[in-house]
């Protein structure tokens, strides 16, 4: 029953949010000439990828829907149900890897209810499921933190991963329908953004903070948590107070038409936030606040197609990076360059959501920018 109130729950969501989008809702790639060359962006392997980090030694670690891959600077090892069992029937949706550089995995599975939470020592993968001490069989979301402890966002709460050590530190009696976001501030803080509010971890449990939504979080260099609202408003905490609003300079309000997704603090202090699955007739897609100001993103600035974006990223030069729907977009700090990647739109349909929200992107030690998406692993080559 509890698993049939899970499915049913998902998809209720699925239609509670599409159902404030446009039925015959998308993606057109624009018909205009590219700035950036496409064979700048080069497939490695086609798959449904999720992931992408590397461990201390430099080696490649790319999760896909049913294997793990590494890559040594030479040659790719997979590990599939062959080496890992209970990988059968169930798709891998996170990965981390921790400072001693063991990798760990979360599953989980829709149609059978089962999922896992699988761990690489380096020599052996070893699945923890609620038989054997993993307190919930959804795991979602997983984070490390400066003292090497894995967090990880399940359906039933926000679990803490010491060693062997498993702690339910943050369950969720109302069952968690947006994926638990886990940060950590300068003073080692962990602070938690759900479905239920913004709380902080304090001993094995939690403090609420605030009963909004909370769909991002980002911490900069003073503290100040930074984070959006399901809602499409922007929150700011400094640890006493909050600060909630539109995204705008008090003249100008522009309001994003889907939840704040991803929120970033780049290198310049510059905050870069994005929406999802945007309604019509409101702005959504990418928005950026510099010295107070906010400014919206849009084809008329270069960003081609800025709908749906699923990640922002910063390059060590202090490129921009966004991932939309059909394809990237660079900003360089003056001008944007979209890089088309055309096996993207493959994946949309109507009223369905957008399989890239998986997309993940990584720079490796030698400066080799990398893509996982749901429809692939790219390379990002120099253009």
């Amino acid at each position: 029953m509890r698993h049939l109130l899970r499915v049913l729950t998902i998809y209720t969501i699925a239609a509670v949010v599409l159902s404030g989008c446009a039925v015959t809702h998308k993606i057109v790639v624009p018909n205009r000439s590219f700035e950036g060359s496409a064979s700048a962006v080069t497939k490695v392997f086609d798959g449904h990828f999720v992931d992408i980090k590397a461990d201390s030694k430099g080696n490649l670690w790319a999760a896909e829907k049913n294997k793990v891959m590494k890559f040594d600077g030479k040659t790719w090892t997979t590990f599939d149900q062959t080496n890992i069992p209970s990988l059968s029937k169930k798709d891998i949706k996170c990965m981390a890897i921790d400072k001693h550089d063991n990798v760990y995995v979360g599953t989980w599975d829709l149609m059978w209810g089962g999922g896992d939470l699988i761990k690489y020592d380096g020599n052996t993968w070893k699945s923890y499921s609620t038989l054997t001490g993993l307190p919930d069989k959804w795991v979602w979301r997983l984070y490390v933190d400066s003292m090497d402890n894995v967090w990880a966002s399940t359906y039933a709460g926000v679990l803490k991963i010491s060693g062997n050590s498993f702690k339910m530190v943050h369950p969720n009696p109302t069952l968690a329908w947006i994926a638990a976001t886990v940060r950590e501030d300068k003073n080692g803080t962990i602070w938690i953004g759900d479905n239920i509010g913004l709380l902080k971890v304090v001993g094995d449990g939690t403090e609420k903070i605030t009963d909004d939504i909370i769909s991002s979080i980002a911490i900069d260099s003073s503290g100040v948590l930074h984070m959006g609202r399901y809602s499409g408003r922007y929150v700011r905490y400094d640890g006493k107070s909050f600060v909630e609003k539109e995204l705008g300079d008090g003249l100008h309000i522009i309001q994003a038409g889907g939840p704040l997704t991803n929120v970033l603090i780049d290198t310049k202090g510059r905050i870069w936030y994005s929406s999802y699955l945007g309604v019509p007739n409101y702005a959504h897609g990418l928005f950026m606040q510099e010295k107070g100001q906010w400014i919206e993103f849009t084809e008329k600035d270069g960003v081609l197609n800025n709908e749906d974006v699923s990640v922002i990223f910063e390059d060590s030069k202090g490129n921009i990076w966004v991932v939309a729907a059909v394809g990237l977009n660079k900003f360089d700090g003056k001008t944007w360059k979209y890089y088309p990647v055309q096996e993207m739109s493959k994946n949309w349909d109507e009223n369905k959501f957008l399989v890239s929200i998986h997309n993940a992107m990584f720079e490796d030690k030698n400066g080799q920018l990398w893509l996982a998406t749901w429809s692939g692993l790219y390379k990002i080559m120099k253009d």
